[in-house]
C-alpha cells in the first residue's frame, strides 16, 4: 500500500507540473496574440511589393528598349533626311522639288515625334 501512495504522490506532483506548464503555455498564447497573423500579413505585403517591383522593372526595361530603338530610328531618319536634302540640289522640276521637300518635312516631324516619346 505504501507503493501506491508514493505513486499517487508522484502522480499528483506530475499533475501539478503539468498544470504549471499549461499555465505558462496559456500566458505565451496571450502574449503571442495576433502576432502570427500580423507576420503572415507582412509576408504577403512583402511578396506583393516584390511583384510590383518586378512589374516596374519590366516597364523600365521596356522603356529602355523603346528609347534605344527610337534613337536608332532617329539616326536612320536623319540619314534619309540628309540624302533627300542633297537630292534637292539636283532636282529638275517643281514636282520633284515639292515631293522631296515634303519628304524632308515628314522625316523631321517623325524625328520630333520620336524625341517627344523618348522624353515621356
Amino acid at each position: 500500500m505504501a507503493k501506491k501512495t508514493l505513486t499517487i504522490a508522484k502522480k499528483l506532483d506530475q499533475l501539478a507540473e503539468l498544470q504549471a506548464i499549461h499555465t505558462k503555455i496559456d500566458q505565451i498564447q496571450v502574449l503571442k496574440g495576433d502576432l502570427p497573423m500580423e507576420v503572415s500579413d507582412l509576408e504577403d505585403e512583402i511578396e506583393g511589393m516584390h511583384v510590383r517591383l518586378q512589374k516596374v522593372q519590366n516597364k523600365i526595361d521596356e522603356a529602355n528598349t523603346f528609347i534605344a530603338d527610337s534613337k536608332h530610328k532617329i539616326k536612320d531618319i536623319q540619314a534619309l533626311t540628309t540624302k533627300y536634302e542633297r537630292q534637292l540640289d539636283t532636282v529638275k522640276n517643281n514636282r520633284e522639288f515639292d515631293a522631296l521637300s515634303k519628304e524632308v518635312e515628314i522625316q523631321k516631324l517623325d524625328v520630333q515625334i520620336l524625341e517627344k516619346k523618348i522624353k515621356e
